[in-house]
């Protein structure tokens, strides 16, 4: 065993202690509430509204031995998989040369809610009456916190969208391996102790303490510019484009007190910490297109997010830290639609070698 693999194993094991830890604070928690109540928005996904506004052009290009077709090659991720692909095959499970296959995907939906348990895809709340507990972790104003400053503050859930065990299907007579799986909810951040507290945080991310220089603060200003115009800098890995900074992993994003860009922050962080708990895998590059493995770095470049709630992006997608001003600054309704819901559209390389 290396030790990238024993380092992980730690970083596992400390993540389970602090979510049992934040269970155990959420159950302990106060039943009182702060601020105006606003009731849980119910986006219909289940009568047909996500299906129906879903992105379907958004799966493209589909990249065949490094060919892509339909679509824009633009839109092929930096880092995607080799032409040629070596995995173990169906018979025997020898190694066998294969070609490579790749395409966007409608893999998760990720929610960004104000208000604790609070769910728009499911119509109701996670867990008793939404609002009702976690005061202390969250409140019923706008972005969480209202301070006098331009604060924010929300909870993500991350759910599997049923769609990908369909295309896992579609895939299964010519790729080795997929992950599928029905609707389920693959993570809240109201169970993580971590997501209220910064100082906190820096058990899951010590390299924080790296990022917060100004020079690279700084840099990100980089990224944000090619993000907009191309897609993320995958060395770049610490920045969110013109959404701010990736770190720290928690719910307080100050960046610039915008709806829009706080809560495409906020999705992102979410995403950064499922995927250092191992619960969201890479499946873009060359040592993905066998089997998806788990990544602690969130690789930007293989996800764009498609807004579905409360005006949703009809035809189109963007991706992380591009611009708000291109694809949604007006992307909100007051009061009753200041929650917002995305479906994540991930890029997988698989190896075709039947």
């Amino acid at each position: 065993m290396n030790s990238r693999t024993t380092a992980f194993g730690w970083l596992r094991r400390i993540a389970l202690c602090l979510m049992i830890a934040g269970v155990s604070l959420l159950q302990a928690q106060t039943t009182t509430t702060t601020g105006q109540a606003i009731g849980c928005p119910n986006i219909g996904a289940f009568t047909g509204g996500v299906l129906a506004e879903t992105c379907w052009n958004c799966i493209l290009p589909i990249r065949i031995a490094g060919v892509p077709y339909g679509g824009l090659p633009i839109n092929v991720p930096i880092g995607a998989a080799s032409p040629t692909c070596v995995c173990p095959g169906r018979l025997f499970g020898l190694p066998t040369p294969g070609v490579t296959l790749g395409m966007w995907q409608p893999r998760h939906i990720v929610e960004i809610v104000r208000r604790p348990f609070c769910s728009p895809t499911l119509g109701a709340s996670l867990l008793g009456s939404a609002g009702s507990t976690g005061s202390a972790l969250t409140s019923t104003n706008w972005g969480g916190f209202s301070d006098g400053e331009d604060n924010a503050y929300y909870q993500y859930h991350v759910f599997i969208y049923p769609l990908a065990l369909i295309f896992d299907q579609l895939e299964d007579a010519v790729c080795v391996s997929q992950i599928g799986s029905d609707m389920d909810l693959l993570f809240m951040s109201e169970i993580d102790p971590t997501w209220n507290n910064d100082e906190l945080s820096l058990y899951l991310t010590p390299e924080a303490l790296l990022f917060a220089d100004p020079a690279a603060i700084a840099a990100c200003a980089a990224d944000a510019a090619q993000s907009t115009a191309f897609q993320p800098d995958p060395l770049l890995f610490w920045c969110a484009g013109s959404w701010g900074t990736l770190y720290p992993f928690t719910g307080h994003t100050t960046e610039h007190g915008d709806m829009q860009r706080d809560a495409s922050l906020t999705a992102t962080r979410g995403l950064a910490v499922t995927h250092r708990l191992g619960l969201l895998q890479k499946t873009m590059g060359d040592d993905a297109v066998c089997h998806a493995h788990p990544d602690p770095v969130l690789p930007r470049n293989q996800y764009k997010l498609q807004t579905m709630w409360p005006i949703p992006e009809l035809g189109m997608n963007h991706w992380i830290g591009e611009n708000a001003f291109v694809w949604g600054e007006w992307r909100n309704i007051p009061v009753v639609g200041e929650d917002f819901v995305y479906t994540l559209f991930s890029w997988q390389d698989c190896c075709a070698n039947e």
